[in-house]
């Protein structure tokens, strides 16, 4: 009986920190759903995050996530289209509304998450790579990385990431090198200067480099 009594207080320590890390399941699920609807913006901000950061599929808290990408506030917005990016293709059936509140988003972030979203849930959607080269531009990491997911849908970024390739900053490099193997045969135009990489200081962009010249012409694109 001590033994329990001493291990008793233990396991519910352990499984409150595993609550906290984890997430409460389907209980945080309606919860933050339920706050998603509250006349308080920072009450519907509250609940986007919290659908924002769980992992796994959560359906059911799709619905609602959809409606909030029209809520008044653009931080409601943004992680409500983030929150459905990081359900993947479970968040499917959202893609129409996204592609939506992509062409009618003014808020430069909410536009951005929402160009993600699209990315994360369907790489073969064309609509957010305008959104998505006018983020490179600015030189934002993330936008490079989606392009790369994208791989053959981004031929249309070929040029502006060829000129990424002169960036002074290896991991703005190193990510237009991963985009432009990622295209594949479209990305020919781009190997001139990718064999200049070929000798770059940095030992992980050499590495990028060869793998991503290899993937263009094993495609086809060079013949």
């Amino acid at each position: 009986m001590r033994a329990l009594e001493t291990q008793f207080p233990r396991y519910w320590i352990a499984l409150g920190s595993c609550l906290i890390v984890f997430g409460c399941g389907n209980g945080d699920v309606a919860e933050s759903v339920e706050q998603l609807k509250s006349h308080e913006t920072q009450t519907r901000q509250s609940g986007a995050r919290t659908l924002a950061e769980m992992k796994g599929e959560r359906k059911e808290s799709i619905p609602a996530l959809v409606e909030s990408l029209n809520d008044t506030d653009a931080d409601v917005r943004r992680l409500s289209a983030a929150a459905l990016g990081r359900q993947g293709t479970t968040a499917i059936q959202a893609v129409p509304e996204l592609i939506e509140r992509l062409n009618r988003e003014d808020d430069r972030s909410a536009r951005l998450a929402v160009a993600y979203a699209i990315v994360q849930i369907d790489p073969s959607r064309v609509e957010p790579l305008e959104v998505l080269m006018e983020s490179v531009r600015r030189r934002e990491v993330g936008s490079l990385v989606k392009l790369q997911q994208m791989g053959p849908t981004a031929k249309q970024a070929v040029p502006l990431l060829t000129d990424v390739l002169r960036d002074p900053r290896s991991i703005i490099r190193l990510q237009a090198v991963k985009a432009l193997g990622a295209i594949g045969s479209d990305a020919q135009p781009a190997l001139p200067t990718l064999r200049r990489l070929a000798n770059d200081p940095d030992v992980s962009i050499r590495d990028a480099t060869t793998a991503a010249i290899q993937s263009i012409e094993q495609s086809g694109g060079e013949e």
